[in-house]
């Protein structure tokens, strides 16, 4: 359940990433845009969790929780700033360097166990991204965003793991409200507040509905169910996935780079899976890390 809930979170971020472009080239301040679609999609999954009776297991008394917050704000402000400056492929290829440092570091702060396939696996994604890699020819300022967006990835994972209670909508509803809460004042010093036509309204929206409710939620659902080892060597799905979409979506070009990168890190993401699914190393899993939610 976790891999399928990763790429379908990665699928639903892509569509997120073209709405952020549109918005962008709107002249729509973006700041403006992640703080509001927070607020929607918190807003949206509070209502869902009262609805179905959702109740939070006291993650308001565990700092990891305020982490989360913090990291999920800063890495969609420097996420979308930073693929709005480059293509979506180059952006999610550079991202993707969150890949193999994440496992390093739940391997450092969490103990979690390394295996030959996470190792095998990570080195197939280090393979991946240099074979399209495009760093020279991004902008400075833009490179600097992706690579702070990559740093957040990696403190996302940790926090969330960390959280020890069950995933709920609950939780990432107030996730989300406290991003939007930590983005506001930034917003109010950075930019005034945005005039709306309905076409604006309606990117602002399909950002909340895509991007957090859809993607955030699920990756988080994701990582309630598997490791961050596991995790993140799945989001090797993402460049491939982000090229098609910057394709049909900008024509942005999709060389044989590209598709050569993709294959080898689509592969490595297939090793992560099968290490997760490995009988022998399923009856050797550290407890802490199983495929049940976290208690």
């Amino acid at each position: 359940m976790g891999g399928a809930a990763i790429v379908a979170a990665v699928v639903f971020w892509s569509f997120g990433s073209v709405l952020g472009k549109l918005l962008s080239f709107e002249g729509f301040s973006l700041v403006w845009a992640i703080c509001i679609s927070y607020l929607i999609a918190g807003l949206v999954l509070f209502a869902y969790a009262r609805f179905k009776k959702i109740r939070h297991d006291g993650f308001f008394h565990d700092p990891h929780f305020y982490g989360l917050c913090f990291g999920t704000a800063l890495l969609s402000t420097f996420a979308i700033y930073a693929y709005t400056s480059m293509t979506l492929g180059t952006y999610s290829f550079i991202g993707a360097l969150s890949i193999p440092l994440a496992p390093a570091a739940a391997w450092l702060f969490l103990k979690e166990t390394v295996s030959w396939r996470t190792g095998a696996a990570v080195v197939a994604a280090i393979a991946g991204i240099v074979l399209v890699s495009k760093a020279s020819t991004v902008h400075p300022l833009a490179m600097t965003f992706a690579l702070l967006s990559v740093a957040c990835i990696v403190a996302v994972y940790l926090f969330a793991r960390c959280l020890r209670s069950e995933f709920n909508e609950l939780m990432v509803a107030f996730v989300f409200l406290g991003a939007s809460a930590i983005l506001f004042p930034i917003a109010l010093v950075l930019e005034p507040f945005p005039s709306f036509t309905p076409y604006l309204a309606v990117l602002v929206l399909g950002l909340a509905f895509f991007d957090l409710v859809l993607g955030d939620n699920l990756r988080n659902y994701a990582l309630s169910k598997a490791p961050i080892r596991v995790v993140s060597m799945i989001r090797l799905c993402a460049p491939f996935i982000y090229s098609i979409v910057g394709f049909v979506a900008f024509g942005e070009v999709v060389s044989s780079k590209v598709v050569l990168g993709g294959a080898v890190t689509v592969f490595a993401a297939g090793l992560a899976i099968s290490e997760f699914n490995h009988p022998h190393r399923a009856k050797h899993r550290h407890p802490h890390f199983n495929r049940h939610p976290l208690k």
